[in-house]
């Protein structure tokens, strides 16, 4: 059953060397022990990926690590916040029904969102 959302936390985006295909990214994060329940991904083509410490950003293909994460699954309005620390951390909150959408793309909406502003 679908539920409005609260997340809040910090994340760091993951920094991964050359010109990797999503299949080889997973495969290094892999061998910086990140366990995934499961990771479907054939080269570059993403299907479906699953690690409760890692957001990966469809658009941007980026991995994000969840350093703290807290969330509510009784919230009721849309909400979508990600403001950049001095240590490159990330901290976020996110609210939204998640019935028309996922964690991964209001935290990706978040990041965008931040970019922008700090860009004008």
């Amino acid at each position: 059953m679908s539920s409005t959302e609260f997340h809040r936390g910090k994340a760091r985006k993951i920094v991964l060397d050359g010109e990797l295909s999503l299949e080889e990214k997973v495969k290094e994060l892999k061998k910086r022990g990140f366990v995934f329940e499961y990771d479907d991904v054939e080269g570059d083509e993403f299907i479906d990926i699953a690690c409760d410490r890692l957001v990966y950003l469809h658009e941007a293909k980026e991995f994000y690590e969840l350093l703290e994460h807290h969330e509510n699954r009784d919230a009721v309005q849309h909400l979508a916040v990600a403001d950049k620390n001095s240590d490159g951390t990330i901290n976020f909150i996110l609210q939204f029904y998640n019935g028309g959408c996922g964690f991964d793309e209001v935290f990706e909406d978040a990041i965008k969102k931040n970019e922008k502003e700090t860009e004008g």
